[in-house]
């Protein structure tokens, strides 16, 4: 009996040690076609990648990245179907395209910088420079900096629009309320088109209906016919990767657009937690003068006591002399903003208690903040993360196990997930 007392006691005095020694990670990332890409360490301590077909239950296809102590972090693109992966602490950035069929997974570019990672997160495509056929732009957060990663296609003109590079993406408005997918309805967001001759159509529309309800005298003007180009076929060659993203191109952004001299960041937040999470407001781009400058805020969690969240503007670079912060009252796990309301951040703290904080832009003027907390969990939360096509729906896991779905506006739990009962 004393050996066992021993063990017991060693257990629970080490009992994280062994758990961080032992306990292979896992990070799901959900693929279309009702596939899933899992990021975990194999018994080798091997970071793997694998493809699993939910409906079979069975692994696909599988990469390894060699070595190490912590599981890879993914960032996927629904438009273009490309899956980033970065690492806490490395300084690769890896871009794989994903198909629905062999081999599933194919290496594109690949980025080395200078610095280490400490997070990432893709910046809405509604940021992106069209006309330079820039389909992505990562921000690297690092030890002290923000900097921005353009991922970009080569192609021989830059002067045209080119439409297989950038289909219509999701909006700002919800597919759906809440009630509507507790329901069973199952619609996606609205798209918007990424085409600025399209854009800028749709703009000077909205700008003449105005005008026709202040100036109702005045003569309609007459329309203007619009011009189709037809494109020609692609010509598909069996046993050739006929992909728009074969040529990709991964590089720095400006050194006029990084952000100098953060505060200490956290080192509370899991290995799979984020750090760092961008919202982008419905109109994404704003005129200074005679230049287009992008408004939206980005969410850096900070060290320090209360847990700390710095809350900069994006079109803000250069060094950063002061930053507006927000106090969580709790240590940081995980923090998201709503894909469809740009002022509602939802931050998981060590409590077991989720915070909604409103974030205006009278709030970051007064650096006053107003929130709710959801308390419904009953162990520390792991991730939280909100619905991509219901408005205000949100899902939060915790370690007991416990999968909730709730209301971020009623705080009211949808859907609750429970471990079965042991036999």
């Amino acid at each position: 009996d004393i050996y066992f007392l021993i063990f017991y006691i060693f257990y629970f005095l080490f009992y994280d040690f062994l758990k961080s020694f032992f306990y292979l990670y896992f990070q799901v990332q959900c693929l279309p076609q009702q596939k899933v890409a899992v990021s975990s360490l194999n018994q080798s301590k091997d970071r793997e990648i694998s493809v699993w077909d939910t409906r079979a239950c069975k692994t696909l296809n599988s990469l390894t990245f060699g070595q190490s102590s912590r599981t890879i972090s993914m960032l996927f693109d629904t438009d273009t179907n490309l899956l980033f992966l970065g690492q806490r602490g490395e300084v690769f950035i890896h871009c794989l395209e994903f198909t629905d069929s062999p081999p599933y997974l194919t290496p594109g570019m690949s980025y080395f910088g200078k610095t280490d990672t400490k997070s990432l997160c893709l910046i809405p495509k509604r940021s992106v420079d069209v006309m330079k056929c820039e389909i992505d732009r990562i921000l690297q957060l690092t030890k002290r900096d923000v900097i921005p990663l353009s991922v970009s296609v080569t192609r021989k003109s830059y002067l045209d629009f080119h439409a297989d590079l950038f289909p219509d993406t999701f909006g700002s408005e919800p597919g759906m309320t809440s009630e509507e997918w507790v329901n069973g309805d199952n619609r996606a967001p609205k798209l918007t088109t990424l085409d600025p001759q399209k854009i800028s159509r749709t703009a000077a529309k909205l700008e003449s209906e105005k005008r026709k309800a202040e100036q109702k005298d005045e003569p309609e003007p007459e329309p203007v016919e619009e011009v189709v180009v037809s494109m020609k076929p692609v010509k598909v060659i069996p046993g050739i990767r006929n992909t728009p993203f074969k040529h990709l191109e991964g590089k720095l952004a400006h050194k006029n657009t990084f952000i100098f001299d953060l505060p200490p960041l956290c080192k509370s937040i899991p290995v799979d937690g984020r750090m760092i999470e961008v919202s982008l407001s419905p109109t994404s781009l704003t005129l200074d003068g005679s230049k287009e400058v992008l408004t939206g805020t980005a969410a850096v969690a900070l060290q320090g006591a209360g847990g700390q969240i710095a809350l900069i503007p994006i079109h803000q670079s250069g060094r950063l002399l002061k930053a507006v912060t927000l106090e969580n009252t709790s240590k940081i796990v995980d923090l998201t903003w709503d894909w469809f309301d740009c002022t509602r951040l939802v931050v998981a703290g060590e409590d077991c208690m989720i915070r909604v904080w409103n974030v205006t832009a009278e709030n970051l003027q007064t650096e006053k903040f107003t929130h709710s907390i959801f308390d419904k969990h009953r162990d520390r939360i792991s991730s939280v993360s909100f619905h991509p096509t219901a408005s205000s729906l949100v899902v939060s896991a915790d370690n007991y196990p416990q999968l909730l779905i709730w209301d971020s506006t009623t705080l009211e739990v949808k859907i609750s997930l429970n471990p079965p009962p042991s036999p």
